[in-house]
């Protein structure tokens, strides 16, 4: 089966045939954000089969960072799974799960990500994933940049610690701020949607410079015309060389939220990025993997408002985990990656690898 396609960004479009074989069986995930989340993540797949096949049923097994989920799967019935989340996490964990589906006497693998992050509460001390191990997979990692929000009836405060040296290679700023907000209303935040990211960069005269708010800067919803400049920004020296940034976005900003302050339902959709340049970074490459840090890291497009992770508007936070969308499916089958087009599973050889989400 040769299967053309046209893939499309922001930037550029190529088309590209893969060569495909049809398999037995694969699994379709449900996706979208997962939240109330308490002492496990939890997901749901459906096992599909090529058209005209006979419907299948089988055992599976989930694997994900030492836990272990087994059962029965039924063709076209959806399977729910839960397994605990890892003891040693205590603000994310992140790793590869592996599913084994069980057909015809042979064992079927699929591998896809998943990611669970702790709501944040307001004055919480967060610190921030290394990426370059983070994305390892696992747990905690040693983190030089800590998050912490803050938030009042005039607006939203973020502070990040940057506890290393500040440099300056290559022209370039000694490090970048993203940061990405969903306050749509009540029932629509973190639902499928659209939301924009704000970037913060140092300046030599020790401003910020802060890029321009599009519309659907807060996501889909957020029409107004707004302007930068009242958002407020202060930098402050630390004493080990590095910097704290403060960040004060006005109330009147987010005039589709409810801003129930003290309200642990009320909530924001929220991921940032620090990049720093690092111990490794060059004139030629100023900002690399090794210096950037995030809250969470999920493989879905980062503009998709069911990739982040959650900022409840109290001070005692509910103590519950959520996790981002995940559109990954990767086969572990050598040389081969995966991917579910309705009504047919393909994989797809090692010389052109994509990810897509399954369709119908």
């Amino acid at each position: 089966l040769r299967v053309p396609l046209l893939i499309m960004d922001r930037k550029q479009s190529v088309t590209t045939t893969v060569v495909a074989a049809i398999g037995p069986v694969a699994p379709v995930w449900e996706t979208g954000a997962r939240d109330e989340l308490r002492d496990a993540a939890k997901g749901v797949f459906t096992v599909v089969v090529p058209a005209r096949a006979e419907a299948a049923d089988g055992a599976f097994t989930i694997t994900w960072l030492g836990e272990t989920n087994q059962g029965i799967y039924h063709s076209g019935t959806p399977t729910r799974f839960s397994l605990p989340l890892p003891s040693s996490a205590t603000w994310r964990a992140k790793g590869s799960l592996q599913l084994d589906l069980k057909s015809g006497g042979k064992t079927f693998k699929f591998v896809r990500g998943l990611e669970v992050s702790r709501n944040i509460g307001l004055g919480q001390a967060v610190p921030m994933a290394r990426a370059v191990q983070y994305r390892k997979g696992g747990g905690e990692t040693r983190s030089d940049v800590t998050f912490r929000a803050s938030a009042d009836a005039n607006g939203l405060t973020l502070v990040y610690e940057i506890a290393t040296p500040m440099r300056s290679l290559g022209g370039k700023a000694p490090y970048l701020v993203e940061v990405q907000i969903d306050a749509r209303e009540y029932g629509k935040r973190r639902k499928f949607g659209f939301a924009d990211f704000i970037r913060f960069t140092p300046t030599d005269d020790g401003g910020i410079r802060i890029s321009a708010l599009r519309p659907a800067v807060f996501g889909n919803g957020y029409g107004k015309k707004l302007n930068k400049t009242a958002i407020k920004t202060t930098r402050q020296a630390l004493p080990d060389g590095g910097e704290k940034l403060s960040i004060t976005i006005p109330r009147s900003y987010f005039y589709l939220h409810e801003w129930a302050l003290g309200n642990g339902n009320s909530l924001l959709g929220i991921n940032t990025r620090v990049r720093v340049q690092g111990a490794s970074a060059t004139d030629d490459i100023p900002y690399n993997a090794d210096g950037e840090y995030l809250l969470v890291d999920p493989t879905m497009t980062r503009f998709n408002t069911q990739s982040l992770s959650v900022l409840e508007l109290s001070a005692k936070p509910t103590g519950r985990w959520s996790s981002p969308s995940s559109s990954t499916t990767v086969s572990s089958q050598p040389r081969q990656a995966s991917v579910t087009l309705w009504p047919y599973t393909i994989f797809f050889g090692s010389e052109s690898i994509f990810w897509l989400p399954s369709t119908r």
